[in-house]
């Protein structure tokens, strides 16, 4: 199964691929494991990619894939000088979406994602203009596996023990293709964290709704 993901176009053309096998990509493509269920390994020329991780890939096929988003046009992107200023033309400001404080003023622009694999999973994208915090926060509004994906630029997601920036105990970097480690504990229970952005850049968030 293949459903073309709406919600990123005309710029972006992403797709959630579910139980398919010999799957092609041609030009170079942001590919991640979304398997989180099963367990299936994405097999590269032989090589693993493991449950929830992420790489670019490209001029290859795939042998079988469980469950994956991909994005596929990521070598366009990359090679276009002005793909920011067409995202921020594109998608709302966040604010205007959530108006939270720590989102007041910010060039930070977001595409509303779809969900898939019968509701469970659900996909986003965000586009941030300049390095910036997005702000420190511990819960979400519904109970979900949270991960992020880099898609253009570096970032990074933080951990703190408080609500306070001078308490960061972790930094998890993002290159394009990444996605990050789990950020939860055993029990789910999340600490204050954030994304932080290094460059301009473009991540993927991926909710998987706990059951």
């Amino acid at each position: 199964m293949i459903q073309v993901l709406k919600y990123g176009e005309p710029i972006l053309k992403v797709k959630y691929i579910e139980d398919e096998s010999d799957y092609e990509i041609g030009m170079m493509a942001v590919l991640v494991n979304l398997s989180y269920d099963n367990k299936k390994e994405i097999f590269i020329e032989n090589i693993p990619l493991q449950p929830m991780k992420g790489t670019i890939t490209g001029y290859t096929t795939i042998p079988y894939i469980d469950k994956a988003v991909i994005v596929e046009n990521y070598e366009e992107l990359a090679e276009d000088p002005d793909v920011f200023e067409k995202f921020s033309r594109a998608w709302p400001q966040m604010y205007t979406l959530r108006p939270e404080e720590r989102f007041k003023g910010l060039p930070f622009y977001h595409a509303e994602g779809e969900f898939v694999h019968d509701g469970m999973i659900y996909i986003d994208t965000n586009c941030i203009a300049k390095p910036h915090n997005l702000g420190l926060h511990q819960t979400h509004p519904r109970d979900i596996d949270e991960y992020h994906c880099q898609i253009l630029g570096y970032g990074a997601m933080q951990k703190f023990h408080e609500k306070d920036f001078g308490t960061k105990f972790q930094e998890l970097s993002m290159a394009p293709g990444v996605v990050h480690d789990v950020i939860f504990d055993e029990n789910g229970e999340y600490p204050w964290h954030q994304y932080q952005s290094k460059t301009p850049g473009v991540f993927m968030g991926i909710h998987i709704t706990r059951s």
